[in-house]
């Protein structure tokens, strides 16, 4: 697998591109202490998921931009994308088995 894609205003339209399947989409910060602990181990569910998952990741330091059209008010943020549009938020202090919750949701259709 791909691993996670690194989005940016320029690529943005991947994730439009790939609606048929849900997106988890990480908002992180290089100096984020928190973005630093869940960042390897959604790398890792990037690269061994079965692909019918896409994962991207947005530098806020690089590219805010996206992080004010999507209302990220605090980093790390994850967002679980169904059809482009928002259908689940993580927040703050994330845990292993709460993003492990998000993709097996996200896996049922809800």
């Amino acid at each position: 697998m791909p691993g996670m894609l690194s989005i940016t205003r320029e690529n943005a339209e991947l994730l439009s591109e790939r609606r048929d399947r849900p997106a988890l989409l990480f908002f992180y910060s290089p100096t984020c202490p928190q973005c630093g602990r869940i960042h390897p181990y959604l790398d890792e569910m990037a690269s061994t998921h079965d692909g019918t998952l896409t994962f991207g990741k947005v530098d806020i330091t690089t590219d805010s931009q996206l992080a004010v059209e999507r209302e990220i008010l605090s980093i790390p943020t994850i967002l679980m994308l169904k059809g482009g549009q928002e259908a689940r938020r993580l927040s703050g202090s994330i845990t292993r088995q709460s993003i492990q919750d998000l993709i097996a949701d996200a896996g049922k259709g809800r």
